[in-house]
């Protein structure tokens, strides 16, 4: 692990750039920046992928947007989460390069709504051809299994090399990701940055994201 007092939003940049995962924590009345790689990493090659009946079935009552809210999702993944990471520096180093879609990452943001209400969702970022999840939130029921079922449909659709799902747990296996050695990851980024890929997409209704969609 690294670490810096300075939050440069172009040292997170390359950092995510080399395989590092940015986060932040408290040190005597001031913030550090940590820059975090996993022994092992836990990514989803999507012809692993693994949606149940019960999500698919789950699904109709939400709808799918990408980065209408990546604020909001900060916001309530801050509240969410007892153990939060996302200090006030990171926070706004994370929201300038959201803003700044000509930077290599690009952060995204995933939303799950229904009835107009945000009540999961997620924010991470994608370097060249590969999606790296951060963290995230849900408010309801089925709200977060169906938010990762339809990222997963979306990424396979734009032709994402593979998801970066970071440390291991079980909800992610249950997905169908698995962990591979860091050298092996590394090498598997690398490969991925040979094409840079968009990720936009209309509101959509997750239902139709993992049962419709052709891929």
């Amino acid at each position: 692990m690294l670490w810096s007092y300075n939050f440069d939003p172009e040292l997170i940049a390359l950092g995510c750039r080399k395989g590092f995962i940015p986060m932040a924590t408290e040190y005597e009345d001031t913030y550090l920046l940590l820059l975090k790689m996993h022994q092992n990493r836990c990514i989803l090659e999507f012809e692993n992928l693994h949606i149940s009946k019960t999500a698919k079935r789950r699904a109709r009552k939400f709808d799918i947007t990408i980065d209408q809210a990546f604020e909001a999702c900060i916001d309530h993944i801050i509240n969410y989460h007892e153990d939060n990471w996302l200090y006030p520096p990171l926070v706004d180093a994370f929201i300038s390069l959201f803003h700044s879609k000509q930077s290599h990452p690009i952060f995204h943001s995933f939303e799950v709504w229904e009835n107009d209400e945000l009540v999961a969702g997620e924010i991470g970022y994608v370097v060249g051809s590969c999606y790296t999840s951060l963290t995230g939130f849900s408010h309801r029921n089925s709200a977060g299994t169906v938010q990762l079922c339809a990222t997963a449909k979306i990424l396979q659709k734009k032709g994402f090399l593979f998801w970066d799902l970071g440390m291991e747990m079980d909800y992610k296996l249950n997905l169908g990701a698995t962990c591979i050695d860091r050298n092996i990851f590394l090498a598997k980024l690398l490969d991925s940055q040979h094409k840079i890929l968009e990720l936009h997409d209309d509101k959509n209704n997750a239902h139709n994201i993992l049962c419709k969609i052709g891929v």
